[in-house]
């Protein structure tokens, strides 16, 4: 009897350190796509922000609003 149960307590033991390592590696996955993501979206943004802003003349950039 006393082997099942060790048998059972290593399973379990097993099945949580895979759970945890899974949650970790989400973590990781997560936290990369936050940081990865942007750059590319930032990088089409400016290009469509300095392009208007070079066609505007200098009296439209400066006038007070």
């Amino acid at each position: 009897m006393s082997l099942l149960s060790n048998a059972g307590r290593a399973c379990w033991r097993v099945l949580k350190a895979s759970l945890r390592r899974c949650i970790r590696a989400c973590r990781l996955v997560l936290i990369l796509v936050l940081v990865v993501l942007p750059n590319p979206l930032v990088m089409v943004l400016s290009v469509f922000l300095t392009s208007e802003r070079r066609n505007l003349p200098a009296e439209v950039l400066r006038k007070k609003k």
